[in-house]
């Protein structure tokens, strides 16, 4: 879910015919007012060659009037950014963004939205370096690449110059004092 600047919220998810049949579940949203009160609902319509969407990530990012949501379609594979607008007739708009699929020689880890920008964080197995595609938010098109030498496990935010993540310690120097199993907030400048 996202908060617009209006105080409005938008949420996304699926509600499945039957738990056990996972093809069968619908997708969609719906806008709620200041008071939570439902003031609509929406499907997600199909993407462009069949198939369905699914959530591609489980954030959104809330601005003035809207809010965004990163969406995967398997047949045929395709990531898009829906911009779900809080009032209006057409509230949702689907633009397919040319992301790369994931595979052995690149692997996607995730959609992280940061400052005007929604960033796609991968890397090439191998090597250390995570890296970060953006796209524009209004746009949809790819703005820059950014890296950063470092890993961890989850991102928590990012925010364009930098990201941080959480990662253990069992690489950290045992004279800290810190048992392996403790998390720490890392924080990763962008190059």
């Amino acid at each position: 879910m996202a908060v617009t600047s209006s105080g409005k919220t938008i949420v996304v998810g699926h509600h499945p015919e039957e738990m056990s049949q996972r093809d069968d579940w619908k997708h969609g949203g719906a806008v709620l007012d200041a008071d939570d009160q439902l003031t609509r609902d929406f499907d997600l319509p199909l993407p462009p060659g069949g198939g369905g969407w699914t959530f591609s990530s489980f954030q959104m990012a809330g601005g003035d009037g809207v809010a965004y949501v990163i969406l995967h379609s398997n047949t045929p594979e395709q990531t898009a950014m829906a911009t779900i607008l809080e009032t209006g007739n057409n509230i949702l708009k689907i633009k397919v963004i040319p992301v790369p699929p994931d595979s052995n020689q690149r692997h996607h880890n995730q959609w992280l939205f940061g400052p005007g920008v929604v960033a796609e964080a991968y890397i090439f197995p191998g090597e250390r370096l995570s890296r970060f595609d953006e796209y524009d938010l209004n746009s949809g098109e790819k703005v820059a690449t950014k890296s950063a030498v470092g890993g961890g496990f989850q991102t928590g935010c990012y925010l364009g110059d930098k990201y941080s993540m959480l990662a253990d310690s069992r690489r950290v120097d045992s004279a800290r004092g810190l048992p392996p199993q403790t998390l720490r907030l890392v924080t990763f400048k962008l190059q």
